[in-house]
């Protein structure tokens, strides 16, 4: 049973201006939605009436269209790097982790980035052989990139492309490959789907396009069958599990969905591995990244994929793979394409020329605001790969965001749509600037729009589920807000989020 209830808040809406209104919603959907004049009170009798103070803002519950929320719960569960500022702070991190830590199995970290360390040299074999006798493995945030020990590659073996024996440094097949070498344990994987739905719901995020395997897929069906879960998980499928995908029935509930297969086409900027048309600045061993699929193999899979009805998201970063993808499409044909549409996941160099194709083409742009705020900015990691000229190129937002097909995501770097809403409004370059309604659309609605069987609209109106959230301005000096809405530059923070009406979480129980 769905509450009934009433908000007198200040709300703000993709295309509307910020404005004191009277939500209300009945059996946990949205059953008015008006301006509040001086003096007005809720249309009918409700159970709850709350008025918000003016540092508070209510707008529609975020839609995040490329997750991988189970990796977020497990790198709970094991050391976290992602607060070292430099390679002495993560080892730090790692031997106080140890310290607390029992066992004898593999240990896991996660979440180092060396491109905001002011000496950007990983960790290597030898220290961390120093550290521990246990197999370990350090992964790089992007996830592209780890560092082993000596008894982790003893038990995993040294035959892996890319990887460096002597630093124990790897690059794709073997860090992406961890999951399945190394699995967690039922108990982890229950752990992991309640933290990472934790984290969402205190972000604001009340549904997710999770980029995961039949393990992942798994742990959210028995988190469902127990009634925990509270999240609208559209699931993608690794190319990795095509032939398993294609050959079971996955039935789709109100909570969880199997909604397509992702394909690798290149690698990440992080661990200069994104395909490249043109080389990268600091050469090396594979000068312009890599391609993990020959034309013809991944024209042969997407299109049995399109017979199956199965839509399909395609891991593109660099410009060439960018255009891998399209020329895939191309040679399918655009009637062959699977509702809604191709998805190309990042699309980080997304050339003019690349963008014009995209036009005629039913294809989708997934892409993550959060990656502009953290390494577009001058002297950053994008110019550091690329230099100044060619990473003026990368997240072209608004040039993108004029197709209707593109829509944002976090890839949970970190799981948080206000860093990706500042990196949406505050692009470094002017011209590239979304207006506030606007990012919000692309962090709500259109991801909504971008899978074959939404499980929630994204949209704050009449007749829609009242998932909202109530965020709250920590910065108190009189700033208003200007006439395309509020400034996301600003320090903002969730003070609640709702689902259907009933508030699944709140910053102030947390607290308390």
């Amino acid at each position: 049973m769905h509450p009934d209830g009433a908000l007198l808040a200040r709300v703000f809406l993709p295309g509307q201006p910020v404005q004191r209104s009277c939500l209300e919603w009945r059996g946990g959907r949205v059953s008015c939605l008006r301006p509040l004049a001086s003096g007005d009170s809720p249309s009918s009798p409700s159970s709850t009436v709350r008025s918000l103070a003016d540092e508070a803002l209510v707008v529609p519950a975020f839609h995040d269209g490329h997750t991988h929320v189970f990796g977020v719960g497990t790198s709970r569960l094991r050391p976290h790097l992602g607060e070292a500022s430099n390679q002495a702070e993560a080892l730090d991190l790692l031997r106080d982790w140890l310290a607390r830590s029992s066992g004898t199995g593999p240990i896991i970290a996660e979440g180092w980035d060396e491109s905001n360390w002011t000496d950007p040299t990983p960790p290597n074999l030898s220290q961390l052989d120093r550290i521990t006798h246990r197999p370990l493995a350090l992964r790089r945030e992007c996830g592209h990139v780890a560092v082993f020990n000596s008894a982790a590659l003893r038990e995993l073996g040294t035959d892996w492309p890319d990887l460096d024996v002597d630093t124990g440094m790897a690059k794709e097949t073997l860090p992406l490959s961890i999951p399945r070498l190394w699995p967690p344990s039922v108990e982890e994987r229950r752990s992991a789907v309640e933290l990472g739905q934790r984290e969402c719901l205190s972000r604001g995020v009340v549904a997710i396009h999770e980029m995961g395997d039949p393990l992942t897929y798994d742990a959210f069906r028995s988190l469902e069958s127990k009634g925990g879960l509270r999240l609208r998980v559209s699931h993608f499928f690794h190319s990795d599990h095509l032939e398993t995908v294609l050959a079971e029935s996955w039935e789709g509930t109100d909570h969880l969905d199997p909604a397509g297969m992702k394909f690798f086409l290149d690698g990440s900027f992080g661990g200069r591995s994104a395909w490249l048309r043109d080389p990268y600045s600091s050469g090396g061993s594979r000068p312009n990244g890599i391609s993990i699929w020959e034309d013809e193999a991944l024209v042969s899979a997407v299109g049995r994929c399109f017979a199956a009805g199965k839509p399909v998201a395609a891991h593109a970063i660099g410009d060439a793979a960018i255009d891998q993808a399209l020329r895939c499409v191309e040679t399918l044909g655009n009637e062959s394409v699977a509702p809604p549409g191709f998805r190309i996941e990042h699309a980080e160099y997304l050339t003019p020329d690349l963008v014009a194709r995209v036009e005629s083409l039913p294809v989708l742009l997934s892409m993550q605001p959060n990656f502009v705020a953290r390494w577009q900015a001058a002297g950053g990691l994008y110019e550091t790969v690329l230099g100044a000229e060619r990473s003026s190129f990368l997240n072209p937002l608004r040039t993108a965001c004029r197709l209707d097909g593109t829509f944002f995501g976090s890839d949970c770097m970190p799981l948080d749509p206000l860093l990706g809403l500042s990196g949406a409004t505050n692009h470094p370059i002017a011209a590239q600037r979304l207006s506030p309604g606007e990012a919000l659309e692309a962090y709500t609605a259109r991801p909504a729009r971008s899978v074959a069987r939404p499980l929630a609209s994204g949209r704050l109106e009449e007749g829609e589920p009242a998932d909202f959230v109530v965020l709250e301005r920590m910065e108190r000096e009189d700033t208003p807000d200007n006439e395309d809405g509020p400034d996301f530059c600003l320090d903002w923070r969730v003070l609640e989020t709702w689902i259907a009406g009933e508030c699944v979480y709140s910053a102030a129980e947390v607290q308390s």
